[in-house]
């Protein structure tokens, strides 16, 4: 009988061996998959900073553009009032072409 009860402790205990394994491998997986993801979430603030950089730079070009398009349409108002000025002017006074002044 403790042939039998010997053998069945010497079964347990390599179970016993064979579980806290798997438990050791399951918890080196864990502390892995952990690390893992911890530089996931540094690459992923690092791209939304990225990104938040560039969502202010295309504010910024935006601004920018739409500045130059106001002033290419004062410059484009300037213009017609001139060439309009020097169509009335025509005839009355003589000018001096602008290579001589």
């Amino acid at each position: 009988a403790q042939a039998g009860g010997t053998r069945e402790k010497s079964d347990l205990k390599l179970a016993l061996k064979a579980f806290r394994r798997k438990v050791a491998e399951k918890n080196a997986d864990l502390k892995k998959k952990t690390q893992e993801m911890e530089e996931a979430a540094k690459d992923l603030a690092q791209i939304r900073k990225f990104t938040e950089k560039e969502e202010e730079d295309i504010e910024k070009a935006n601004a920018d553009l739409k500045a130059g398009k106001a002033k290419v349409e004062y410059l484009e108002k300037e213009i017609a009032f001139c060439k309009r000025a020097l169509e009335q002017g025509k005839g009355k006074e003589k000018r001096a072409p602008l290579k001589q002044i």
